[in-house]
């Protein structure tokens, strides 16, 4: 059974007509993990929408050297002396919400047309390996770009029992998405004003420090932030990129069937995936089978190199070959055909 892994990189390069070496600079492209603070409008916009974001943006700005993942880390641990940690991190999950929505509809509809390489991707897959065989994806990714490739398939995702429903292609967004989100426990009617989003939004963030989330997921209207749905405040189920996660922000029915699928997987296709999520990291090594085949896409054969080598020291045991490009090459130069070919379908 072949498994997919997708990464931050593999939605940056999803645009077919938009390489990344030919145009980098695009304001509306996804944004990879150390990218999420940097200057653009939209970002800009964000920041001054989030005021409780406002005190650690200049420390996730200039890091000194630091990850994105590092420095959010730092600053996760100094929760339990510092509370209004606790509100800033909830900030940056409505935040990243926030502008991974309005860059998505962007990039998905101004600037890649709605063509993109996760719908070749899909259909190379289909092409290749036998009928009736299960494809799990794994995605880090928050954004929905998959979700509209599924979709253009016949596939509409509209509950979350749906990510895992179909017999070809079940998708686990392991990180969450942007319009998943946990209720707060708080009705609306305890707004001061009117409801709105952004009066909830304002007062999940400040009582974020004794805040309990529900563990249940629900599937939002696309109307971001998210601070409220029907008649209750609720919070971004999303993980905060943190160099070490010690918990998935998916519901518990897909990490168990994702899980059994990991055992069964013969082939992997890596697609923008660094492999740097230790907790992933763990549950791929111990469920995975000593000798599987991996195939990386990670942009140059440096840096899917230093995913091969993150994926052996975690004692992944497997064969690796490294392409030596992006998605957009991968899928236009046709180079993984031959390993679906050779791997998948032995």
């Amino acid at each position: 059974m072949l498994l997919v892994i997708l990464g931050a990189g593999s939605s940056y390069d999803s645009a077919p007509t938009h390489h990344p070496k030919e145009s980098q600079e695009l304001l509306e492209r996804p944004p990879l993990a150390d990218s999420l603070f940097e200057n653009r409008p939209i970002f800009r916009e964000a920041m001054r929408r989030f005021p409780a974001i406002q005190p650690i943006i200049p420390l996730l700005q200039r890091r000194h050297g630091r990850s994105l993942e590092q420095q959010l880390q730092v600053l996760a641990g100094e929760g339990h002396v510092h509370p209004a940690r606790a509100q800033q991190l909830m900030a940056v999950r409505y935040y990243i919400q926030y502008i991974l929505g309005r860059t998505e509809h962007a990039w998905l509809y101004e600037v890649a047309d709605s063509v993109t390489n996760f719908k070749s991707m899909l259909d190379e897959i289909d092409r290749c390996t036998p009928k009736g065989h299960a494809v799990p994806i794994v995605s880090f990714n928050y954004d929905r770009l998959v979700e509209d490739a599924l979709r253009s398939r016949g596939t509409a995702i509209a509950t979350l029992n749906d990510y895992i429903a179909n017999d070809r292609f079940k998708l686990f967004k392991v990180h969450g998405s942007i319009d998943w989100v946990h209720s707060t426990g708080i009705k609306t009617a305890e707004l001061a004003e009117s409801p709105n989003q952004w009066g909830a939004v304002a007062v999940v963030t400040e009582r974020a420090p004794t805040l309990t989330l529900s563990k249940e997921f629900l599937i939002a209207a696309a109307d971001f932030p998210s601070g409220m749905l029907h008649d209750e405040l609720v919070a971004p189920a999303l993980a905060i990129p943190l160099e070490d996660k010690t918990d998935f922000e998916c519901p518990q029915e897909h990490l168990t069937l994702l899980t059994s699928l990991l055992r069964e997987a013969s082939s992997i296709l890596i697609i923008g995936w660094r492999a740097t999520e230790n907790h992933f990291l763990r549950l791929l090594t111990a469920n995975a089978t000593p000798g599987t085949n991996v195939f990386i896409a990670c942009g140059t054969l440096e840096e899917g190199g230093a995913t091969s080598d993150r994926l052996r020291r975690a004692g992944l045991q497997a064969h690796f070959q490294v392409f030596p490009g992006g998605f957009t090459d991968l899928v236009t130069k046709r180079e993984y055909t031959s390993f679906l070919q050779a791997v998948v379908c032995r």
